[in-house]
C-alpha cells in the first residue's frame, strides 16, 4: 500500500533584501464542494512573497500567491484559479520554501522554489515560480 505523507507547514526564507515570505493555513480543501473533493486533504497553504520597492534592483512593489496541498491518491487534477497552484502527490513531502535570486528553466530571476522529497524515492525536487525576471 502506498505511503501517504500529510503536508506540514515549514518555515519559509527569503534570501533577498527587500522580499519577505510568508505562509498561512486555511483550514479548507481546494477541492471543495467538488464530485473529487475526498481526493485531497481538508486544508491548504497560502505562500506569498513580497517585495516592498526597497530593493534598488527591484524597485516596483507587488506580491506573488502559490497555493500548495497535496492529494491522497495517485491522481491528476486540473485547478481554475486565480494564482498558481502548487499540489503534491500523495508521497511528496515538502522540506522548504525559499525566496532566492536563481535561473531557473533558463530563465533568470527572483524565483519562489519548493523543495520537494519523494518519500518512496528518497529523491530531492525543486519546483519553481519566477516571481520576478531580470
Amino acid at each position: 500500500m502506498l505511503q501517504t505523507r500529510q503536508l506540514t507547514a515549514v518555515v519559509p526564507k527569503s534570501n533577498i533584501d527587500g522580499f519577505s515570505v510568508s505562509l498561512k493555513r486555511h483550514n479548507t480543501s481546494l477541492i471543495a464542494d467538488s464530485h473529487n473533493e475526498d481526493l485531497a486533504i481538508d486544508y491548504y497553504f497560502e505562500v506569498t512573497v513580497m517585495c516592498d520597492g526597497t530593493n534598488r534592483r527591484y524597485p516596483k512593489a507587488s506580491y506573488f500567491t502559490v497555493l500548495v496541498s497535496q492529494l491522497f491518491d495517485r491522481c491528476d487534477l486540473e485547478f481554475v484559479s486565480n494564482c498558481p497552484v502548487l499540489m503534491l502527490k500523495c508521497n511528496e513531502q515538502l522540506t522548504s520554501i525559499e525566496v532566492t535570486h536563481a535561473e531557473m528553466d533558463n530563465r533568470r530571476g527572483v524565483w519562489l522554489v519548493f523543495s520537494i522529497k519523494n518519500c518512496t524515492t528518497e529523491e530531492g525536487e525543486l519546483r519553481g515560480y519566477l516571481f520576478r525576471p531580470d
